[in-house]
């Protein structure tokens, strides 16, 4: 079965170290999209996307910063969201350089499903960068399928649970 992990909601001091974190990873692929880009206005664009996202940082209503753990040490962190109706949207997922390829991706994977599919949600959505092959066959390897084409470098991929009419 693997590594497992248990999901805690990410304390208050840690979301500006989480929040940094998200903006150099953005910065870093964000040029790679659109040519024209510096790393420093990915930068500040990563920054101004997270604050209107998160305006009230932990505790902004239906999204969900979380740290997932194992044995007390952190080994990588997600962000999801619950705004779009009988969806969990993973905005970010993030295994510790030092944790990778030990698992560590597929237990958190595996922990945000076994909670999304507990609280009745009917689908788990997130997206990829495409040049992010690693983490593209990671979801795709737990049953998560392409949603349309790739926009702006992203691949967007779901995962349902629960059948409904509503879903195309």
């Amino acid at each position: 079965m693997g590594q497992n992990v248990d999901l805690r909601v990410l304390r208050a001091e840690e979301f500006d170290a989480v929040t940094l974190r998200h903006a150099d990873h953005y910065a870093e692929g964000e040029p790679f999209a659109r040519a024209t880009d510096t790393q420093e206005h990915a930068l500040t664009e990563a920054q101004g996307a997270l604050d209107e996202m998160l305006p009230q940082g932990t505790d902004t209503p239906r999204n969900y910063l979380l740290a997932a753990e194992s044995g007390g040490e952190t080994v990588g962190e997600l962000w999801c969201d619950t705004t779009e109706p009988e969806t969990v949207f993973i905005n970010d997922f993030f295994v510790y350089p030092a944790c990778r390829g030990h698992g560590w991706g597929n237990a958190m994977l595996r922990a945000v499903e076994e909670l999304a599919a507990a609280q009745s949600f009917e689908q788990v959505v997130t997206h990829v960068y495409h040049t992010n092959r690693i983490a593209l066959e990671m979801f795709e390897a737990a049953g998560f399928t392409q949603v349309g084409p790739p926009k702006g470098g992203n691949i967007f991929l779901r995962k349902r649970y629960l059948r409904s009419p509503f879903l195309v």
